[in-house]
């Protein structure tokens, strides 16, 4: 991505230009994603003291991984909302999480915004075209090839008979249909694509 927007900070974040003074020392941009958060969150008029004082002691690299990722793909505020609750439902409301959540975005729109806009070329144009095509969608790496069918699900209407009742039961399913599925496509190549211009990372907190 670094190479894309030309971004500087971004290269040296995710190592790509090496640190001059210590050459041996490995950047992790989950850090400085958090190290910056918390820093936006200081001055931001929805966070209020006690609030930032429980952020601050318990948002860490893992969290902040599992909130950035997803809104890299396309994760819905209330979403997120949902899942900072469910991280730290020992110490806030859900109220707050929202607010958590909100300003997480307003962040993220705000100091990675060439980021934001260019998931947003690749929404627009990528995965478009791909889906546009009539085709079904296809990752390869060095070692395997995927291959994504996405086909569009009808409803298909069955009687069943329910033993404890003693009587029948309508119940609908979705089977798959001939006709594909071009918004399930472009989600799938915009997130394939995303994935190859992100650096492999340990998962591990760093030492």
């Amino acid at each position: 991505m670094s190479y894309f927007l030309l971004n500087e900070k971004i290269a040296k974040h995710t190592n790509l230009i090496p640190d001059k003074e210590n050459p041996n020392h490995i950047n992790d941009i989950d850090v400085h994603i958090l190290k910056e958060l918390l820093d936006f969150m200081k001055l931001s008029d929805d966070i209020e003291g006690n609030l930032f004082a429980i952020v601050s002691s318990h948002l860490d690299r893992k969290l902040i991984k599992a909130i950035f990722m997803p809104i890299i793909y396309g994760k819905s505020l209330m979403s997120t909302a949902n899942d900072i609750k469910e991280k730290l439902s020992q110490y806030i409301t859900r109220k707050e999480s929202y607010t958590l959540a909100k300003v997480c975005f307003e962040f993220w729109n705000k100091e990675y915004r060439g980021l934001v806009c260019l998931i947003r070329l690749i929404k627009s144009s990528i995965g478009w075209l791909a889906s546009a095509g009539g085709r079904p969608v296809i990752y390869q790496s060095d070692y395997f090839t995927t291959v994504q069918d996405y086909m569009k699900m009808d409803p298909v209407n069955i009687w069943v008979y329910d033993r404890i009742h003693k009587k029948r039961r309508k119940v609908t399913l979705r089977v798959s249909s001939n006709e594909r599925d071009k918004q399930k496509s472009a989600i799938s190549t915009e997130t394939k694509t995303v994935k190859k211009m992100t650096p492999e990372t340990d998962e591990k907190e760093p030492p």
